[in-house]
């Protein structure tokens, strides 16, 4: 029943409090639900190692996506969801889900981040072993910004403004850029030693 889209897995006869709910399915990740009809979502690892994504409401809970052992993904506040899906030739996709949770493989590689911008409408990402952080808008543009060397971290969207907080570090110094999609500008906000 895991594997059934929109299948309920949870169907409780008596009126329980979300909070219960929710803390029933822990361990799991809990999230405000951008998608109507369920109060909530939760993300949880069962046993079998794929991550499930549950959308609860007052009736229960139903699995909205199975995402592949060891994904990661971030949300958007109108519904779609970014994912890096581990794939069996040791690379890995960029998989977005609009807002009806439809998959669409936006490319392949050795991708090693993903967010996705509040508004659902651009994907930033970065790929192991590049100092480049890529965005990917839903019409198919995409554009970098080149980083010094280090660890690039993309920390998350502004919640307003397509401005991205990225840090960069290396051995023996850290930064933190406020770097603005639309211009490519990077600004650096914080500096200091390792």
């Amino acid at each position: 029943v895991y594997y059934q889209h929109n299948a309920q897995i949870f169907d409780y006869e008596e009126k329980k409090s979300l909070s219960t709910l929710v803390a029933e399915l822990a361990p799991g990740t809990v999230l405000p639900s951008p998608w109507p009809g369920y109060n909530a979502v939760v993300v949880v690892n069962p046993e079998f190692s794929n991550t499930v994504l549950l959308g609860i409401n007052e009736t229960g809970a139903f699995v909205l996506h199975i995402f592949s052992d060891s994904a990661s993904f971030s949300f958007s506040r109108v519904g779609s969801v970014v994912s890096i899906q581990p794939v069996p030739d040791a690379l890995s996709e960029l998989v977005l889900l609009d807002a009806e949770l439809k998959p669409t493989v936006i490319e392949k590689g050795s991708f090693r981040q993903a967010v996705i911008s509040p508004d659902g409408k651009i994907v930033a990402y970065t790929k192991n072993g590049e100092l480049s952080v890529y965005f990917q808008t839903l019409d198919g543009i995409t554009s970098q910004v080149l980083f010094e060397p280090g660890e690039i971290s993309l920390l998350g969207w502004h919640p307003i403004t397509h401005q991205l907080l990225v840090s960069v570090s290396n051995s023996n110094h850290s930064s933190l850029y406020l770097l603005d999609q639309k211009t490519g500008t990077k600004t650096e906000i914080l500096s200091g030693s390792s």
